[in-house]
């Protein structure tokens, strides 16, 4: 699928900048990653599920709180089995150097496919993962990349890693839904 890009990024500012949009985005990225630091990464995975999942109210247009974020628990055990195989991925494949980033570029919607399908495991989350970025290479190297480089220039200070991490959750997640549809309809129907 071909994504034009500055109307993805407009998109995605345009929503993450919209006032009644900003402010629970912001708060609710600050509990994620307050959240998430403060309990050793163990609340982390089911708060970004929460957090994708109040990322989609943002772009069916409804009106989202901050306290959305913790919807995710509904998917604690999924979510942090989730979060658990890729951290234990990312650490055994640290050695390499790039393994870290290869796995997060294959799994970039793993936990959109876990906010989204209540059925599916977490292995299944990271093979649909692959199956949509296999299917739209250049559009998720695209994404991935300048996800990573607002993050990596903002980040610097906590307080622009919060918007960051708001606005890059945000567009990935605009991202998944517009990939997902596509990759769904174009899938052969079985008989």
């Amino acid at each position: 699928m071909n994504i034009d890009l500055q109307e993805l990024l407009t998109e995605t500012w345009n929503r993450f900048s919209k006032s009644e949009n900003l402010v629970p985005l912001l708060i609710a990225a600050l509990i994620v990653l307050v959240g998430g630091g403060l309990t050793l990464g163990i609340l982390m995975a089911p708060l970004m599920v929460g957090y994708i999942r109040m990322c989609r109210r943002v772009i069916d247009g409804e009106t989202i709180e901050p306290g959305q974020v913790t919807e995710g628990f509904s998917q604690f055990a999924r979510a942090f089995v989730l979060g658990l195989i890729l951290v234990v991925g990312m650490i055994v494949t640290a050695c390499t150097m790039v393994g870290p980033l290869i796995l997060a570029f294959i799994a970039m919607f793993a936990f959109h496919v876990i906010a989204f399908d209540d059925e599916i495991g977490a292995i299944d989350a990271i093979k649909r993962s692959l199956e949509i970025v296999k299917a739209n290479m250049g559009p998720c190297i695209l994404v991935f990349l300048i996800g990573g480089v607002i993050n990596s220039v903002l980040s610097g200070t906590f307080v622009l890693g919060i918007p960051a991490f708001g606005f890059v959750m945000l567009m990935n997640t605009i991202l998944f839904e517009r990939l997902d549809a596509a990759t769904s309809s174009a899938a052969p129907q079985p008989a």
